[in-house]
């Protein structure tokens, strides 16, 4: 089991899909790690939320985050993924583009390890 985490400081929207703002959630492997609530946060074009979310590697030398759009009712839109890599680990704050034809957003993070 790998040390590395990855802390997700931000997101940024840069481009939304849809108007008059997207409700996006990230998740990890399936499971919504942000926001707490079921509800998406709500973003339009330059508009940015504080993540500030701690993500395991686990098992992976990568993570893998995908950003979502939620539609209620409906089928969520997946406006993309974004591959963090344990081998980032002390390289300070990096940025990371998710984008589709219609929208773009940028996820800011850091990825340390975890020593006890």
């Amino acid at each position: 089991m790998s040390d590395a985490v990855v802390q997700i400081e931000r997101i940024r929207c840069i481009m939304q899909e849809e108007v008059p703002a997207d409700e996006v959630v990230l998740r990890q492997g399936g499971i919504q790690i942000w926001p707490d609530c079921f509800q998406g946060t709500s973003l339009s074009d330059g508009t940015e939320a504080v993540v500030a979310r701690v993500v395991p590697f686990g098992d992976s030398p990568e993570a893998v985050i995908t950003l979502i759009e939620q539609d209620n009712p409906g089928v969520d839109d997946i406006l993309g993924t974004v591959v963090i890599h344990e081998s980032e680990a002390g390289a300070g704050l990096r940025t990371a583009d998710i984008t589709t034809p219609g929208s773009k957003y940028r996820l800011t993070y850091r990825v340390g390890r975890v020593q006890f």
